[in-house]
């Protein structure tokens, strides 16, 4: 927990940094997805974090966000660097 928690901080001090980025995304989903598939935390610890309601719920969240991320090329770009910057606690 301590971990997303930070990863949380994070992300969003480098999305406040990248000028019209976080009005077109949800902190929560940006989390889920980076915690997710670039991090490998487990599904029911997200969803524990995030009160959801269990795993296939995170699961599903970060699976349209992944297809979001695979149509818009800028958007991959902007995070690839917000989630090296992030990653680096581990």
């Amino acid at each position: 927990m301590e971990y997303l928690r930070y990863l949380e901080q994070r992300i969003q001090e480098k999305l406040t940094s990248l000028n019209g980025l976080m009005g077109r995304l949800s902190l929560r989903t940006v989390v889920a997805w980076a915690a997710h598939r670039v991090q490998r935390i487990p599904a029911g610890r997200i969803a524990d974090y995030y009160g959801y309601k269990d795993d296939d719920s995170v699961r599903s969240l970060v699976g349209r966000f992944q297809a979001r991320l695979g149509k818009d090329p800028a958007l991959n770009e902007a995070l690839a660097s917000v989630i090296v910057s992030a990653s680096r606690f581990r």
